[in-house]
């Protein structure tokens, strides 16, 4: 199927009039390739430019009238909204406007997907119209005068950031409206990380294309988890949002992990084998590390246990400050204030044990990168669910690094042998208990494919050190060459 019939099928039969007249412009195209003199017929040219720069400004303008309806609707819809049951607001809404309200969001959701992909589809159109008009000019020597894309291009970019923001001003939406519909409090509330976690956890590979709609889905029942933000927004009294900052607003941050091991690999094997007590130690941060001293650093220790056992697998961690981790981790050192009779103390004394077990000292070997999206009540511990994307698995092991620093220098260039970049986004389920229907209806709705025992550590291992593996990863498939590489979303 050529690209016109595609573009004509992604169009929303209410709104072929806003899209591209692609058809007609090909026409206009196929008019000016019949004729004999081209090369001499400036007026023909200027035309059909001046045409093609009359649609881009057309849909930039439905575009941007496009976006001040969904500003507005949100707006709306927030300042009806209380933001938990204990508002007095909540006293004068009954339960059936609530619902009338959840439709509501349900229809902006869908019309800010339909528009972002409304404005991808017009982009490949525009770029398709602008590249045969640059053939035909050269196939009739005539200097090339690529047609003007870039402003729709940058609207594009521009919509997918707004997209964003959107999403989670749509979360705060659904959480208003969820708290009053079930008699629940907690507007205010800031979520406070456990030092521990005991929770099964499922994961699953998410394509880029399917990420949004997702996300959108998730929100409906759980909210984004932004750190340091209440769940459902503040309550400014100025009109608008757009009269606030929100535009600013992400759904993700940039985590970094950098993961221990012997070089022979041998927590990678121990966890791999999913032994009883399998352990791994890394060192996590958040945003961009800097070199200063005081840079927040978390010690993490995650233990595996056997499900016979009767005992859950735990996270524990606790925060080192850069300027110590060094001692911490390479020279079995308490930071000053902390003593192994302390919790903290107690903890990184025995990582400190682990990590020069059978006199096999573990060093950094892999750094793992990523953009995380986390959605859970901030009053709840209960459900979480957690999207990363943009993941990279970086070499650290002889790694170069700046004078007195402890891992990879990341200005420094990073060859194609040191960095995997994973083709799809990871998604995981963390439950203390039986998923909700909720839940199921996600992970069984066909945008997902589970991947239950995926690590991004032990990806990272087997393809940066693959001399080193005595066993691979369970979703490594045989690539024909004699050796393992990653399964595919649909293998």
């Amino acid at each position: 199927m050529g690209f016109g019939k595609i573009f004509e099928a992604q169009m929303k039969s209410s709104e072929k009039h806003n899209y591209v007249r692609y058809s007609a412009f090909k026409e206009m195209l196929h008019s000016l390739r019949e004729k004999d003199n081209l090369k001499k017929d400036a007026g023909a040219r200027t035309s059909f430019v001046k045409d093609f720069e009359s649609e881009v400004k057309r849909l930039l303008r439905f575009a941007a009238s496009s976006v001040e309806d969904l500003w507005m609707r949100i707006d709306v819809i927030h300042s009806e909204l209380p933001s938990d049951a204990a508002d007095p607001k909540a006293q004068k809404i009954s339960l059936y406007r609530i619902e009338d309200i959840e439709k509501s969001i349900d229809d902006l959701a869908q019309d800010i997907l339909s528009l972002r992909l409304f404005m991808m589809h017009n982009r490949g159109a525009f770029e398709r119209l602008s590249e045969k008009y640059d053939k035909l000019l050269k196939d009739r020597s005539i200097r090339p005068a690529k047609l003007e894309t870039e402003e729709f291009s940058n609207k594009c970019l521009e919509m997918d950031r707004l997209v964003e923001t959107f999403l989670v001003l749509t979360s705060d939406l659904y959480a208003r409206a969820r708290r009053v519909k079930n008699n629940k409090d907690g507007g205010d509330a800031v979520w406070v990380p456990p030092e521990s976690f005991q929770r099964k956890t499922t994961k699953y590979w998410v394509k880029s294309e399917d990420l949004l709609k997702v996300k959108f889905e998730i929100v409906k029942n759980l909210p984004l988890l932004i750190f340091g933000r209440k769940q459902g927004g503040n309550d400014e009294k100025s009109l608008s949002f757009m009269a606030s900052n929100e535009e600013s607003l992400r759904d993700s941050q940039k985590i970094s992990s950098v993961y221990y091991d012997t070089p022979d690999l041998d927590v990678y094997h121990n966890r791999l084998l999913r032994h009883d007590f399998a352990s791994l130690v890394r060192v996590r941060w958040y945003g961009e590390r800097d070199q200063s001293s005081g840079f927040p650093l978390f010690v993490e220790r995650k233990v595996h246990r056997e499900f016979w056992t009767g005992n859950k697998s735990v996270k524990e961690r606790c925060p080192v400050d850069q300027q110590y981790i060094e001692d911490v981790l390479s020279r079995e050192r308490l930071p000053p204030g902390v003593t192994g009779s302390d919790k903290n103390g107690e903890l990184l004394t025995s990582i400190q044990a682990f990590m020069n077990e059978k006199a096999k000292k573990q060093i950094p070997m892999v750094r793992t990168q990523y953009m995380r999206s986390a959605f859970q009540e901030a009053t709840s511990n209960a459900v979480r669910i957690s999207i990363d994307t943009e993941l990279k698995m970086i070499r650290e092991k002889d790694a170069p690094r700046r004078s007195g620093d402890w891992c990879r220098d990341m200005k420094s260039p990073v060859g194609p042998r040191d960095i995997i970049n994973f083709p799809y986004a990871v998604l995981e389920v963390k439950l203390q208990d039986e998923p909700a229907e909720w839940v199921n209806r996600l992970t069984e709705g066909g945008m997902l494919v589970a991947v239950p025992k995926f690590s991004k550590m032990q990806n990272g291992m087997a393809l940066l050190y693959p001399r080193k593996l005595r066993n691979s990863p369970w979703w490594f498939l045989p690539d024909g060459k004699g050796g393992f590489s990653p399964a595919t979303f649909e293998e």
